[in-house]
């Protein structure tokens, strides 16, 4: 059995967006978050026994600037050479636009593929060939995949690809192409980057998009984190995305219809939050949460009082049940009201009536 690791959009040091700075905040877990996601990355590689990391591109921003981030990286790859572990790289279109990761020295257990056209490496003593081709300028609009030899005989087939498949909402056109195409060249599986969305795009063979190491705004939710492939034999059995990121982008709805006064708002947040928490696999996680209080007529509790207060009043409940592991990024409410008390709202405080 061999077991594979597949991340991408890695985007160190990439600052984590919109999330104000209040007292108790957890400034520092924001700071440090995708560092940590890639010393989760090696620390799950080491703790599967994987043979193989492959990184389908996008290891830092365009704009990173600071060469700590690239010595970063190069010390996590050093634990997984101290651990047996090998890595192929792909560049994407912020690897190939970075000041810093061309001048990267990387140790020897890392192998950036093909910045000259598809390269093939094949691992004898795993009976596993790695394909991939890497961006050498950030604007490739064109199909790569036609370049892409065939499959090795005899060698389970890995291609290695940074592309906008057939196209993602909120993702640049970057080196197009099909499922079927994919399918075509006959490999066994496919790990792609560029999509900040884990999808998988096709099962048979598995053709999958991880999604980004961490997320980074709102517009990045949910589990984020990195793929475990599972290989015996001559083919791929298992595909299982494992959870990595260190702070959690997400939305909770609370249902306030019943509430008749701003502590019944309170506790009905409070038992959201501790429902969030208990269905967590990590204890050290942060959640980055935007609160949406629903209900008609409770909403009426709501607009009794001044929007700035309710805020503060559900912050401190954030903090009372999570301690320092739940952030709130923003409160909303939804329902209907009288016109004069949504422009009230707005002029307190933009952005809570939605």
């Amino acid at each position: 059995m061999v077991k594979i690791v597949h991340a991408a959009d890695l985007h160190i040091d990439s600052p984590i967006r919109g999330l104000e700075r209040y007292e108790g905040a957890p400034a520092a877990a924001a700071r440090l978050a995708t560092r940590r996601a890639l010393s989760a990355l090696a620390d799950l590689c080491i703790a599967q026994r994987a043979s193989l990391l492959v990184l389908a591109g996008d290891l830092v921003d365009a704009s990173a600037h600071d060469h700590k981030t690239g010595l970063f990286f190069v010390s996590e790859m050093l634990r997984l050479r101290d651990a047996g572990i090998q890595v192929f790289s792909v560049r994407g279109n912020h690897d190939a636009a970075s000041r810093i990761v061309p001048n990267m020295l990387l140790p020897d257990n890392v192998v950036e593929l093909g910045l000259d056209g598809p390269e093939t490496i094949v691992i004898e003593r795993l009976g596993v060939a790695v394909h991939g081709r890497s961006y050498r300028d950030r604007a490739t609009a064109e199909n790569l995949v036609a370049g892409y030899p065939g499959p090795i005989a005899r060698a389970v087939n890995v291609g290695l690809l940074h592309t906008s498949a057939d196209g993602r909402e909120g993702h640049d056109v970057y080196a197009p192409c099909t499922v079927p195409a994919l399918r075509e060249v006959g490999y066994d599986y496919w790990a792609l980057g560029h999509v900040h969305a884990h999808e998988v795009l096709c099962v048979d063979p598995p053709v999958v998009f991880p999604g980004n190491l961490q997320g980074r705004s709102m517009r990045e939710q949910g589990p984020k984190g990195a793929i475990v492939v599972t290989v015996e034999g001559s083919g791929v059995v298992a595909v299982e995305l494992r959870s990595l990121d260190v702070i959690r982008f997400c939305t909770c709805e609370v249902d306030i219809s019943e509430a008749e006064t701003l502590d019944d708002i309170l506790d009905a947040v409070s038992r959201r939050l501790a429902m969030l928490l208990d269905g967590d696999d990590s204890e050290e996680r942060v959640f980055a949460v935007r609160i949406v209080l629903d209900g008609v007529p409770g909403i009426g509790a709501l607009l009794a009082h001044a929007p700035a207060r309710c805020v503060r009043e559900i912050r401190a409940v954030a903090r009372e049940v999570g301690e320092a592991r739940i952030w709130v990024e923003s409160v909303q409410a939804r329902g209907r009201a009288p016109v004069s008390a949504r422009w009230t709202m707005r002029a307190e405080l933009p952005g809570l009536w939605a």
